[in-house]
């Protein structure tokens, strides 16, 4: 049978439905016998951003799904990549403080810590900002910077400072500079808080993998459809060239939300 996608080559490639950064599956059938070698090595690229940075990789990370019995590995989908997409924030309400809090995964299975960051608090109490602090910056000045570009306003009612796991020290130095005391809260690593609010932005590619995968599964699985019918031109088109009519897709961008939970404007 030639392949489904150019109609040139003979479809030998042994293609994986299930992306197999997400793990191993329980009778797991790969799709077979539709796609060529050229076409399968394509296809998979637009994988990489569902893989590193998307909602699914986010969860990834926070479960730490196996591979082959090994911890996983490969750039995390809290930093931006060079992938044509933004980072993702993981937020979750600290069961400590009670404030709305950015988190990262830790080197412990099902563990996650907290970044680096200043919770903003009005004179009534309410989390009215928060301001992540970056491990590139090391003095008062890009400190001050660094609210001013949050739009910070002062003077400020209260602040809440937690620092990362080890960087108690960066940012007790550049709190020196501004010849201030705050109150730092040391982040341990912990359970994953719920419930949670992933934040970003996907790029095409995240769409593409997506109807990837869906039509690869329904071609698995429904052997009365070949998958080189022309009712399946435009979904051929979309995942091999992101061409063609895409609807509900055409908004590159996506914020995603595992369910539902109340959280301070800002």
């Amino acid at each position: 049978m030639l392949c489904i996608y150019c109609s040139e080559r003979e479809a030998h490639a042994r293609e994986h439905p299930l992306p197999q950064s997400l793990g191993g599956f329980l009778n797991y059938e790969p799709l077979r016998g539709r796609i060529c070698q050229s076409c399968n090595e394509e296809i998979s690229k637009v994988e990489l951003e569902f893989a590193r940075l998307s909602p699914e990789a986010v969860l990834r990370n926070t479960t730490w799904v196996k591979r082959g019995g090994k911890k996983k590995s490969g750039p995390s989908p809290f930093k931006p990549q060079n992938i044509g997409g933004k980072h993702l924030s993981f937020y979750a309400r600290d069961p400590e403080s009670g404030y709305v809090l950015l988190w990262q995964p830790d080197e412990l299975p099902g563990n996650v810590k907290p970044l680096s960051q200043f919770v903003i608090v009005d004179e009534r109490g309410e989390q009215i900002g928060l301001v992540p602090i970056p491990t590139s910056i090391n003095t008062g000045r890009e400190l001050a910077r660094l609210f001013k570009e949050h739009k910070v306003k002062f003077p400020i009612a209260k602040v809440y400072l937690e620092a990362a796991p080890g960087d108690e020290d960066r940012i007790k130095d550049m709190l020196s500079d501004w010849e201030r005391t705050v109150e730092l809260t040391k982040g341990e690593p912990g359970p994953v808080p719920g419930p949670q609010l992933f934040k970003g932005e996907v790029t095409l590619a995240y769409f593409r993998a997506l109807a990837k995968i869906g039509f690869h599964y329904l071609l698995t699985h429904v052997s009365a459809i070949v998958g080189n019918e022309p009712e399946f031109r435009a979904v051929r088109e979309f995942i091999l060239h992101g061409t063609g009519d895409l609807g509900g897709f055409s908004n590159a961008s996506i914020r995603c939300q595992t369910r539902t939970v109340p959280l301070v404007t800002y």
